[in-house]
C-alpha cells in the first residue's frame, strides 16, 4: 500500500497531531499512524469522518494517484 501523504499533509496543515487526529474521529494514535504510512486502509466509516473531519471527500484522502 502507498503511503498516504494526502491524510499527513492535511493534519499538519491543521497543525493537528496524531493523537489530535485520532481523538476527533474515534481511532487510536497506532492506527491513524497506520494509515499515514500505507499499512493499513481505513474502514469506510473512518474515512467518512477524517473527510468530513478535513471538510474533502474520501477520494481526495485515499485515492492512489
Amino acid at each position: 500500500m502507498p503511503k498516504n501523504d494526502v491524510l499527513r499533509t492535511k493534519r499538519f496543515e491543521a497543525n493537528e497531531s496524531q493523537s489530535d487526529l485520532a481523538q476527533a474521529v474515534g481511532v487510536s494514535v497506532a492506527a491513524i499512524s497506520a494509515y499515514e504510512n500505507g499499512e493499513r486502509v481505513p474502514r469506510f466509516e473512518v474515512m467518512r469522518k477524517l473527510a468530513k473531519h478535513y471538510d474533502t471527500t474520501i477520494e481526495e484522502l485515499f485515492s492512489n494517484d
